[in-house]
């Protein structure tokens, strides 16, 4: 649509310089052609910044990516860690059980609801980081667009985070809760 633009003004240009000037034929044609040039390296520009423009942005996607998957690697892994040493809490009281029942079953339960607590911690902290890589993502494909569409982007981007995190806290509040009346 540029390109018939720019191809019409030159055009219009051409015959107005025609009719007003009284310019040979052999000129105007020169005049129109060399419009023509100017048009289609100013077309050529205009993609190729477009490309660069486009690269950057996937450049950026890309970025975004490797951050997330870095986060989300090291959240899982704490939290591996956090369910380790709460499965060895849980161990640890299955192991006391057998010496004092009553005394043990006591410790049990109390173990078994801390490790329910750190479980249920554990998961939330990965949702939330997954969510902020997803945001993450989401933003960085955003700022290829613009206008309104940027716009609707970020808003959904944003829709969604909320949404991801709401259902985080939910279900980690549900945990604690059926940690808290264990036993």
């Amino acid at each position: 649509m540029m390109i018939e633009k720019r191809m019409t003004i030159a055009v219009a240009a051409a015959l107005l310089l025609l009719v007003g000037c009284q310019e040979t034929p052999s000129a105007t044609a020169a005049d129109v052609a060399a419009a023509r040039d100017d048009a289609g390296r100013e077309e050529a520009a205009a993609r190729e910044d477009a490309s660069k423009t486009v690269a950057a942005a996937e450049t950026d996607v890309a970025d975004a990516q490797k951050d997330y998957d870095k986060t989300e690697s090291a959240a899982r892994e704490d939290a591996d860690t956090k369910v380790a040493a709460a499965d060895s809490d849980v161990v640890d009281a299955k192991e006391d059980y057998a010496k004092t029942e009553s005394a043990a079953r006591a410790k049990l339960t109390e173990a078994e609801s801390e490790a329910m607590i750190k479980s249920a911690h554990a998961a939330y902290d990965v949702a939330v980081t997954e969510a902020d890589g997803r945001l993450k993502i989401a933003k960085e494909k955003c700022d290829a667009l613009q206008g309104v569409e940027e716009d609707a982007c970020r808003s959904a981007a944003d829709a969604a985070y909320a949404t991801d995190k709401a259902a985080a806290t939910a279900e980690r509040d549900a945990q604690l809760v059926a940690a808290e009346y264990h036993g």
